[in-house]
């Protein structure tokens, strides 16, 4: 009886390490495709943003329908959507909405507004499609905020 457990208990083991070296091999990494179709290539590397049309943007209520030129000069990168959701803090320290492109297909902008831990009012936002190979990503420039063009795999690692 005794021979029979421990034969029992060396098949569990070897059924439980064999399925668990399976599922390993089975990983879910993929293969980074730097041949996404892009959004952006008519468009500049940096376009600048003020800090109102931001705030402009984060004063949006769910459903609302946005429809502007996301750029200082009010020509540049037309964006059209839809907010999805936003996220407020009760003490007023973080405001995030996102918005749902409809002329960008897959894409979303989010925008974030929070005081950092030197009580400094700060934003950040990105443009991405997790379909696309291209993004913009809202950066501190020395004259304010501007949107730079990243590649997807510069934000996003799969």
């Amino acid at each position: 009886m005794k021979n029979l457990r421990t034969g029992l208990y060396f098949a569990i083991v070897a059924i439980f390490y064999f399925t668990s070296s399976v599922n390993a091999q089975n990983a879910l990494y993929r293969e980074p495709d730097y041949n996404k179709p892009k959004f952006f290539d008519a468009y500049p590397v940096e376009i600048n943003i003020s800090t109102d049309m931001l705030d402009e943007l984060l004063s949006s209520r769910p459903n609302q329908t946005i429809s502007r030129a996301l750029s200082a000069d009010n020509n540049t990168l037309p964006f059209q959507g839809k907010v999805m959701s936003e996220v407020n803090r009760e003490d007023g320290n973080f405001r995030r909405i996102m918005i749902k492109s409809t002329n960008y297909p897959d894409a979303t902008l989010t925008i974030w507004k929070y005081l950092d831990d030197q009580g400094i009012l700060r934003y950040q936002a990105r443009i991405i499609s997790f379909t696309h190979g291209d993004a913009y990503v809202l950066e501190k420039r020395a004259t304010g905020y501007a949107l730079i063009k990243k590649g997807f795999y510069d934000i996003i690692n799969e």
